[in-house]
C-alpha cells in the first residue's frame, strides 16, 4: 500500500494538522493525521468535521460534510475512514478539516469548530494504477490484453464484449463502427441492447442484437433510432429473414408459422390491432386476433375483398356459417338488419345477363341454403326487379293485402268496404253484409304468408287476409259454430257468425269454419277464407 504524505502547517491556534495518509478502496479511503497544540501532540477525544472541495481555497464543496464524534487521538495521531461517495473523477480534490474538543456523545454538529488551513490535497495512490489492468496502448489506440471476455454491466461475459444495462440504452455506438472481427467470428460476436445512429455492416457471419440472432449475409444496412430497428433504411437491397426455413415471431418467442404475430389490442377505428397495413392517418387495414377492419384516419372505410378480381370464396370447404349483421349466424348465410325502413338484404341485377345476381344452393332436403332474419317491421329480403323461383314455399298462412282503414282495428276482426272513404276499409257492421272485404291478418300468432299492396303511404296499413287460413273473431249468439260451417258478418261489429239463411248469404259469405265455437260464446275461430 502506498501512503500519500502531506506536510501540514501550524496555525498559530490550538491545533494543527501534521501528517496525512490516503488509501483508495472503493469510494471510501483511510485518512491518518496528527493534531498538535502549540507544537505539542495532543491526546484525548476530539470531534472532527471533514469536507471535500475542488480548490485549495474558495471554490465549491463536493459531496456532503462528514462529522465524526469523539475521535480518539493518541500522541497527536488519529486514523479515520472517510467516504464521500463517487466524487473522484480525475479532477483535483482538497480535504478541509475542522476540529473541536469532544464532549457528550452525539454532539458532533454542536459547538464551534476551528477550521484548519490550508486544505489538504488528495493525490492518487499506486493502488489506483490497477485500473489500467490488462489494457495497453498503441499510439492513440487502447486495446485489451486479457485472453478472456470483457463485460460492462455484467460479471460473467459470455462473448468477447458483452454490454448489459437497464432503464435505457446499454451501449451507444455513434458513427461508422468497425466491428469486423466480432462479426466474422463463428456464432454470436457482440451483444448490445440498443444501437443509436449509423451502424452499417456487411458480413456473412452473425451478430447478436438484443439477444436475437441476425444473419447479416443479405443485410445491406442496419441503422436504429431511439427504440426502432431499421433494416435497409438507406438502401434498395432486399432484406431477407428466415431464408433458411425458420419462422419469424413478433410478440412471441415460439413462432408457429413463417410470420407469427401475437399480442396487441382489439382493433378500433382510432387505433389498436395486431397488424396495421397502410397509413394510420389515411386509409389502412387493421387486423387483430379475430377481426379485419378498414379505416380511414379514425373513420370507417370500405373493405374490398379481391376488388375487380376473381372469385371470392368464404369458408368454401368448412362447416361454419357467414353472418352479416349478426355475431351468431344460425344458417350457412345469415343476414340480420335492425332498422324499420331498410331491408335486411338487397340483391340487384344491373344488366341483362343469363347469370343470376345471387346463386344460393343447398343439397339438403330440410336445411335452408340461406336465412334472412329481420326482427323489426322492415322486410327481411328485397329484390329490385324480377324475382324468379321454381318453388316458392311460404311459412305464413294467408294471402293478404295492405289497406288503409278508417276505424281502429285489431288482428282477427272482419272489415268491409268503406263507402264514405273510397279505397279504404272499416269494421264490418250488420249481419249478412255484402260489402265484406276480408279479415285483419295476424290473430292468435298466425302471420300472413304473402302481403300485397306495398304502395307509397300504405306502409303502416294493416294486412287484410283475402285467402287462406286466418283466425277470426266470431259471435255464436245465434247458433253454435262447427267445422265446415259457412260464416258471414255478424251484428257485432268486426265479428263473424254462422250462416243460417243461405239465400241471404249470397255475396256476404266469408269462408268456412275449421274449428268450433259453442253457442252463446264469442272467441276466435280458425277460418278458411273464401269470399263469395
Amino acid at each position: 500500500m502506498r501512503l500519500v504524505r502531506s506536510t501540514g502547517m501550524c496555525l498559530g491556534m490550538m491545533l494543527c494538522v501534521a501528517t496525512a495518509y490516503a488509501e483508495p478502496l472503493g469510494t471510501a479511503f483511510t485518512y491518518q493525521g496528527q493534531l498538535k497544540s502549540g507544537g505539542t501532540p495532543v491526546t484525548g477525544a476530539y470531534d472532527l468535521r471533514f469536507s471535500l472541495w475542488d480548490a485549495v481555497s474558495g471554490g465549491a464543496q463536493v459531496g456532503s460534510t462528514i462529522c465524526l464524534d469523539n475521535v480518539s487521538v493518541s500522541s497527536g495521531l488519529f486514523t479515520v475512514s472517510l467516504d464521500f461517495g463517487a466524487q473522484f473523477n480525475g479532477d483535483a480534490r482538497f480535504l478541509q478539516v475542522a476540529v473541536k474538543a469532544g464532549g457528550a456523545v452525539g454532539d458532533c454538529a454542536i459547538g464551534i469548530f476551528t477550521t484548519l488551513t490550508p486544505r489538504q490535497p488528495l493525490n492518487g495512490a499506486p493502488y489506483a494504477l490497477y485500473a489500467t489492468g490488462p489494457w495497453a496502448t498503441s499510439g492513440a489506440n487502447i486495446y485489451n490484453t486479457n485472453t478472456g471476455n470483457v463485460g460492462i454491466g455484467v460479471t460473467n461475459p459470455t462473448v468477447p464484449l458483452e454490454v448489459a444495462g437497464s432503464g435505457g440504452s446499454a451501449a451507444s455506438l455513434q458513427g461508422t463502427v468497425a466491428i469486423a472481427k466480432a462479426l466474422n467470428e463463428t456464432g454470436s460476436g457482440i451483444s448490445v441492447s440498443r444501437v443509436y445512429t449509423g451502424f452499417p455492416f456487411f458480413s456473412s457471419r452473425r451478430t447478436l442484437i438484443d439477444g436475437n440472432e441476425f444473419n447479416a449475409t443479405f443485410i445491406a444496412g442496419l441503422t436504429t433510432g431511439d427504440s426502432d430497428l431499421r433494416l435497409n433504411s438507406t438502401s434498395t437491397a432486399d432484406v431477407i429473414i428466415g431464408e433458411g426455413g425458420g419462422n419469424v415471431g413478433i410478440g412471441t418467442t415460439t413462432p408457429a408459422v413463417r410470420l407469427h404475430i401475437d399480442g396487441g389490442s382489439d382493433t378500433a377505428l382510432t387505433g389498436g390491432g395486431f397488424l396495421v397495413l397502410g397509413d394510420t392517418a389515411a386509409g389502412n387495414i387493421s387486423i387483430d386476433n379475430n377481426e379485419i377492419m378498414a379505416r380511414n384516419n379514425g373513420a370507417t372505410a370500405t373493405l374490398f375483398l379481391n376488388h375487380n378480381g376473381g372469385d371470392v370464396l368464404v369458408n368454401a370447404a368448412g362447416t361454419g356459417s357467414l353472418g352479416v349483421g349478426t355475431s351468431n349466424p344460425t344458417a350457412k348465410f345469415h343476414v340480420l338488419y335492425g332498422t324499420t325502413d331498410q331491408p335486411a338484404a338487397k340483391i340487384v341485377a344491373l344488366a341483362d345477363t343469363p347469370y343470376p345476381a345471387l346463386d344460393v344452393s343447398s343439397t339438403s332436403q330440410s336445411a335452408p341454403a340461406a336465412r334472412f332474419t329481420n326482427l323489426l317491421a322492415g322486410p327481411g329480403i328485397e329484390v329490385v326487379g324480377t324475382a324468379r323461383v321454381d318453388i316458392l314455399e311460404i311459412t305464413g298462412a294467408d294471402v293478404a293485402e295492405k289497406f288503409p282503414v278508417s276505424d281502429e282495428v285489431q288482428p282477427g276482426m272482419v272489415v268491409m268496404i268503406d263507402t264514405d272513404h273510397p279505397g279504404q276499409l272499416c269494421l264490418a257492421r250488420g249481419a249478412y253484409n255484402r260489402r265484406v272485404a276480408g279479415v285483419i291478418s295476424g290473430a292468435n300468432g298466425l302471420s300472413a304468408g304473402t302481403i300485397l299492396g306495398h304502395l307509397p303511404g300504405h306502409e303502416a296499413a294493416p294486412p287484410v287476409a283475402l285467402s287462406g287460413r286466418v283466425w277470426v273473431h266470431c259471435d255464436a249468439s245465434e247458433a253454435a259454430i262447427e267445422p265446415g260451417d259457412l260464416l258471414t258478418t255478424a251484428n257485432t261489429p268486426g265479428h263473424a257468425m254462422k250462416v243460417t239463411d243461405y239465400p241471404r248469404a249470397q255475396g256476404a259469405a266469408i269462408g268456412k269454419a275449421m274449428t268450433a265455437l259453442a253457442q252463446s260464446e264469442t272467441g276466435l275461430v280458425l277460418v278458411l277464407i273464401n269470399l263469395q
